[in-house]
């Protein structure tokens, strides 16, 4: 699943802002988590997200440069459909995130595309949006069980300004790691660490939780995407509702 909260983010609607100043989501693991000693069936989980339909609503809170940011708004990921992505016959799901954003006082209403590809057996192929057009460099093998201190890198991808791949702006490292949260249940966290494709210096990181349970349900619960290459670096979370 791609992160929409990236591609927001280097959307012109939070550079507009920074030039002025299945089913309902999860709530965030409690203050008190439980290391819970069972296995979980990720790559279904994973598969079954892809596949279905989901809308959350989000709240949002952070600071864009030094100036605090706050807005709300929904996430909507449509059911995967068959699709092709760089010659490869597989599965698509788009997601887009609508909302309104409020810094210095000015509110600024945005929607934000993304479109996600994979084989067809659910393994990330790569995306494309406006802004962003990315390549996983080779498709991973996702875990079929996870438990509690898990975690790996995934895969690696290659994104560029557009589809044309004439300008890399981008290496991103996406891996996962699962932390505690009840006896019966897991926050799979799926973090992408964005470099620069010149310097290898860290961008942005981009952390996506989700709760998943062993029946294979995938529940978002927040989202925090980091920029380091504002000054002050830009932190915004997106919160399930």
């Amino acid at each position: 699943m791609a992160s929409l909260i990236r591609f927001l983010s280097m959307s012109t609607v939070i550079l507009t802002l920074g030039a002025c100043g299945g089913g309902g989501g999860g709530s965030s693991s409690s203050s008190t988590t439980v290391i819970s000693s069972l296995t979980f069936p990720f790559a279904q989980a994973f598969a079954d997200f892809v596949a279905n339909s989901h809308s959350f609503n989000y709240s949002m809170t952070g600071s864009d440069a030094g100036t605090t940011a706050t807005g709300s708004g929904t996430i909507f990921y449509g059911a995967a459909v068959g699709a092709t992505f760089e010659s490869q016959s597989g599965l698509s799901q788009t997601a887009v995130i609508s909302g309104t954003t409020t810094e210095n006082g000015q509110n600024s209403p945005y929607t934000v595309s993304v479109q996600s590809f994979y084989t067809t057996n659910y393994e990330p192929l790569g995306s494309s949006s406006a802004t962003d057009y990315c390549v996983v460099q080779v498709t991973p093998a996702l875990p079929s069980g996870v438990k509690v201190g898990d975690k790996a890198d995934l895969y690696v991808e290659d994104c560029y300004k557009d589809n044309t791949k004439g300008t890399k702006t981008s290496q991103d490292t996406n891996s996962y790691s699962v932390e505690a949260d009840t006896a019966s249940t897991a926050i799979v966290n799926l973090i992408s660490t964005s470099r620069s494709p010149t310097l290898g210096s860290v961008m942005s990181t981009d952390e996506d939780r989700y709760r998943i349970d062993q029946s294979g349900n995938f529940t978002w619960v927040s989202e925090t995407y980091t920029d380091y290459t504002t000054t002050p670096l830009s932190s915004l979370k997106f919160t399930a509702q």
